[in-house]
């Protein structure tokens, strides 16, 4: 996600073959990760004129881990505490703290 939005704020990611070729993952993959980049706020557009995705306004990107067990967290398409965050390649299951992407508009 960090290396798809990076190419998204430069707007440089091609189209959807050539972003899944930047990224040595199928157009499949490709569509899943869009999609659930903007379930979780993302207001990726993509423009037929450019060939590139792109942010419709000005977002803050964050992924990460987070000590949640002295203070209250809102989490933005991720997982809260002792509960499972089901990614794409793999299940994660962490006691204590959380795993998530936040999108800052």
């Amino acid at each position: 996600m960090k290396r798809v939005d990076a190419l998204i704020r430069r707007k440089a990611t091609g189209t959807p073959q050539d972003l899944a070729r930047k990224l040595n993952k199928s157009e499949s993959f490709v569509y899943r990760l869009i999609r659930s980049m903007r379930d979780m706020g993302a207001p990726i557009e993509y423009s037929e004129s450019r060939g590139s995705y792109y942010y419709e306004y000005e977002v803050n990107f964050k992924v990460g881990f987070m000590d949640i067990s002295n203070k209250t967290t809102k989490i933005v398409g991720g997982m809260k505490k002792n509960h499972t965050f089901f990614a794409h390649c793999q299940n994660l299951t962490v006691t204590g703290y959380s795993f998530g992407v936040e999108m800052f508009l």
